[in-house]
């Protein structure tokens, strides 16, 4: 029936029951092909650079970086679909992942052209991790696309800390980041860590490899935040006089 070498791999696995997680994967992934992933790709990207190139025309090379509607937006939609995925109502291709990757090879675009090696780093380690989501048989039957996209929950409350500079939004923003990037995240690595190998061994030492420095990055950002949780941000206002 076409089926192609990818699928008759899945299926000598699910034959020699491997993992029986790859059995519902397996369905749903058939049934997600009704759209077209490469068209569906450049049509987010495009969506995505057309935002971009009008900020920086008509605004300043900051703004998409800085516009939080732009922001939540992207936020909003990846939340969401990821719990549409994990609740079993939705697939994670191809939607999740080409929302995902569309948005951050524009992000990682503008971390370069601002010259923000921080933010460009981590617009990296997204899209390595959404590569791998998509191509990997482990990501796929963990479904660590849509359990990664729920680290992206703390970010609006970011925005609104920064945007209203209330201590109590503040405070509830490092709240979440504690819940979805410093207790999560170490979760999505042991799962795929210790899950029964699908794939190479030296892919999968790539994409943990990848998972931990992506959360020493937000180690480095989470210190920040205990900082100004003790200080009371006012080692931050120094540095901005």
């Amino acid at each position: 029936n076409g089926v192609d070498v990818r699928h008759k791999n899945i299926q000598k696995k699910l034959r020699s029951g491997t993992d029986h997680c790859l059995v519902q994967y397996y369905i749903t992934e058939k049934r997600s092909q009704t759209m077209n992933e490469p068209i569906l790709l450049v049509s987010l990207t495009t969506a995505w650079l057309s935002v971009y190139l009008y900020t920086r025309i008509y605004y300043s090379k900051d703004t998409f970086h800085r516009w939080y509607t732009i922001n939540n937006i992207h936020n909003g939609g990846a939340v969401l679909w990821a719990i549409l995925c994990l609740t079993g109502h939705a697939s994670e291709r191809p939607v999740a992942i080409c929302w995902s990757l569309s948005y951050f090879m524009i992000d990682l675009l503008d971390c370069c052209l601002r010259q923000d090696a921080v933010y460009a780093a981590h617009a990296l380690f997204c899209l390595v991790l959404g590569v791998a989501n998509r191509n990997l048989l482990v990501c796929q039957a963990l479904q660590t696309n849509s359990k990664a996209a729920l680290l992206e929950l703390s970010n609006p409350f970011m925005h609104l800390a920064k945007k209203t500079r209330q201590p109590w939004h503040f405070a509830l923003f490092a709240l979440v980041f504690t819940l979805c990037r410093m207790v999560w995240l170490p979760v999505v690595f042991y799962q795929v860590a210790v899950h029964p190998p699908l794939d190479d061994l030296w892919i999968r030492r790539i994409v943990l490899t990848a998972l931990a420095l992506f959360y020493g990055l937000n180690c480095m950002w989470y210190y920040k935040i205990v900082r100004i949780l003790v200080t009371g941000g006012k080692s931050e206002k120094q540095k901005e006089r």
